[in-house]
């Protein structure tokens, strides 16, 4: 039967909803980067632990918002099945790129598997998005990682965060779109036509992975000693697609019916070469191609799945209590916003803190590319405790 339609166009309400969905997201993450973070920065120097562990669960607290909105709000479906993700060990998490909301959607996913994912797990994002005010801040002070899109200009930075996820000695999952781009009619396109050079056949639901990002990742973190697994996280969507995240403003409509299956792969099973990985990663692609045109071979919503026989497979589903605590932390943000607007309307002084916050996050982004690269100055090496342990057996020895 093949995807469901992709919406372009909705009433004017659902415009006006969705609008004033993302001036609250925006102003959420505007008030919490600077009333929340910024008053902490100061962690980052003299206790760089605790900075780590306070923005990891404030950011994983915010995701909860919109994570919520989806549920609550606009009564999206989430249907989560597969392997269960660990948040006690390091890992890369793999999906198609089907739309540019994928990442923002997994948070339910997430959540509904376990809530602490939520602050373990960091992503892989395009570059602009860092330059969001607000959004742009508090997603460097959670050490995402931002990709040009040229891999020459990106490798130190991704080194460098890598191995400062590492040296936190924090256990991250980390989400990564090998396909580059979402799968739009211009991405598809250019998969069509990488296809066309190569001699490969071309996907209706998926594109051709990019493999040179993927492979140097996976080798930085075997390298590092740093990841226990892989896990291949396929997105379908059942009843509608909507393609990006300025559709939220300008149609204001979700999908309703979203399906995530999850398989875990140790890393072990996966080659060393580059040659092997490439081929690894192909395969994984081929295979979720053909797992995707099963998905969508059912004529509607309710009959696509990516499991038919229900008890061949996990799933997770949202607890009352869970759905209690979800709403708990809607309200939360919703009153931060109320209350920090009224504040910065009614006194100065809210107001001048609110622009000195700006600065130090613009300052940032000027003279050092983000403060994701100030805080690993402030870490240790675990390179560091290794030259001091080889150069404490060479005196022992010596003597």
């Amino acid at each position: 039967m093949g995807e469901p339609e992709t919406i372009t166009t909705s009433p004017f309400y659902f415009k006006l909803l969705g609008t004033c969905i993302a001036f609250l997201l925006l102003l959420s993450t505007l008030f919490g980067s600077v009333f929340m973070l910024f008053p902490f920065v100061f962690l980052i120097v003299i206790y760089p632990s605790l900075w780590r562990r306070f923005a990891d669960i404030l950011t994983g607290l915010w995701f909860l918002f919109p994570a919520g909105l989806l549920e609550i709000l606009y009564g999206i479906k989430f249907t989560v099945t597969g392997d269960l993700i660990s948040h006690t060990a390091p890992a890369i998490i793999i999906m198609n790129h089907r739309t540019r909301l994928d990442w923002l959607f997994f948070w339910n996913a997430l959540y509904r598997m376990n809530p602490i994912l939520l602050t373990t797990e960091k992503i892989i994002l395009k570059f602009f998005l860092k330059l969001i005010p607000g959004a742009g801040y508090s997603m460097c002070c959670n050490a995402f990682i931002f990709l040009k899109r040229t891999f020459v200009k990106d490798q130190g930075s991704i080194d460098t965060i890598l191995t400062y996820y590492r040296d936190t000695q924090n256990p991250y999952q980390i989400l990564l779109f090998p396909e580059g781009t979402d799968k739009d009619d211009l991405g598809t396109s250019r998969s069509n036509a990488y296809a066309d050079k190569f001699g490969l056949v071309k996907y209706n639901y998926v594109l051709h992975p990019r493999t040179t990002g993927f492979i140097h990742i996976l080798k930085k973190l075997r390298e590092l000693h740093y990841i226990d697994c892989v896990y291949d996280v396929t997105i379908g969507y059942a009843d509608k697609i909507v393609q990006g995240e300025d559709d939220i403003v300008k149609l204001g409509v979700f999908p309703r019916n979203i399906h995530f299956d999850v398989e875990r792969i140790n890393v072990d099973d996966i080659e060393e070469s580059d040659e092997g990985i490439e081929k690894w990663l192909k395969n994984r692609w081929e295979e979720k191609e053909k797992k995707l045109e099963n998905f969508y071979s059912g004529n509607n919503a309710k009959s696509r799945t990516f499991h038919k026989d229900t008890k061949s497979t996990n799933y997770y589903t949202l607890t009352k209590q869970a759905k209690r605590e979800m709403a708990m932390v809607v309200a939360f943000w919703i009153l931060v916003v109320c209350s920090i607007f009224y504040l910065m309307i009614t006194y100065i002084p809210v107001l001048i803190f609110f622009g000195v916050g700006i600065l130090f996050f613009t300052s940032c982004q000027i003279f050092a590319g983000g403060i994701e690269f100030i805080m690993p100055k402030f870490v240790k090496s675990l390179d560091t405790y290794v030259g001091d342990e080889k150069r404490t057996l060479k005196n022992e020895d010596s003597k």
